[in-house]
């Protein structure tokens, strides 16, 4: 697909969401309803969001130069082989808005321990990590020169207990599953594409039980992630799915009927 083709998709993909996507009030599920009020819908700040958002603004003035490497389906941005570290921070790092849904959905769920498709330069992983310390965390990452920005800020605020596996995801996946045995949360943002979404479901899927939650980052931003998301979200083994534009979580819990929401992320 052309680049103006997928961004008229992602446009028209927005448009029919704004139309069809709810709030807590349109929900009737008492676990979703939850998630609504403590997640989706929670305005409160918590411990972490102070210090990640002065890191954002002090790193995001930098104009040194990091390497990039595409394994996968490549920048959604734009395709330089070497971009900036403010660059990164401005428009690669996940928005504030949804790292806030990653730490307050681990804040709310606890899980056992947390796997992470796409370290990037470590927001994700900070707002991830700083719900539970205790948990064992792993995030894996394609690019060398971009976990290594990863590593100084894990490390500037204290978020050094964080594993990162660097290497072709096909490599450094099950490794880090062996190593944690069950996943209690997994965040894939990493190879955008229908075939390597859904492998990794595949993959992920049996390191699961009914306490878990997988989240795919940008199932909107093509058709394939559009297709992948849809194949997911109805798939048998899934109870709970959730769409919320930017990202989509799924659900194991048993004893409950198969249920899908399109919310709004306040």
């Amino acid at each position: 697909m052309s680049t103006l083709g997928k961004k008229l998709f992602q446009v028209k993909e927005f448009l029919l969401f704004q139309l069809k996507a709810g709030t807590k009030h349109s929900v009737h599920s008492p676990f979703v309803f939850e998630l609504c009020e403590r997640v989706f819908e929670d305005a409160r700040s918590f411990h972490g969001f102070l210090e990640i958002a002065a890191l954002r603004k002090q790193r995001s003035a930098e104009t040194g130069k990091v390497k990039i490497i595409e394994l996968g389906a490549g920048s959604k941005h734009n395709i330089d082989k070497e971009r900036s570290v403010g660059d990164l921070v401005k428009h690669v790092a996940i928005p504030e808005k949804y790292g806030k849904v990653l730490f307050k959905l681990v804040d709310v769920l606890q899980p056992c321990s947390i796997l992470e498709m796409g370290t990037s330069i470590g927001f994700s992983g900070l707002y991830l990590h700083k719900a539970k310390p205790s948990a064992p965390m792993i995030s894996l990452e394609g690019n060398p020169f971009v976990a290594h920005i990863a590593k100084q800020h894990f490390d500037q605020l204290d978020a050094n207990t964080i594993t990162i596996n660097v290497g072709d995801f096909s490599a450094t996946l099950g490794e880090s599953l062996e190593s944690l045995k069950n996943v209690g949360l997994a965040f894939i943002d990493g190879n955008h594409t229908y075939a390597a979404t859904i492998e990794y479901f595949e993959k992920i899927l049996p390191y699961t039980d009914e306490h878990s939650c997988i989240i795919f980052h940008d199932i909107h931003w093509s058709e394939g992630m559009r297709r992948a998301w849809d194949e997911i979200s109805g798939d048998s083994r899934v109870v709970f799915s959730i769409d919320l534009f930017e990202m989509g979580l799924i659900f194991f819990n048993k004893g409950v009927p198969k249920q899908h929401f399109l919310l709004k992320v306040k």
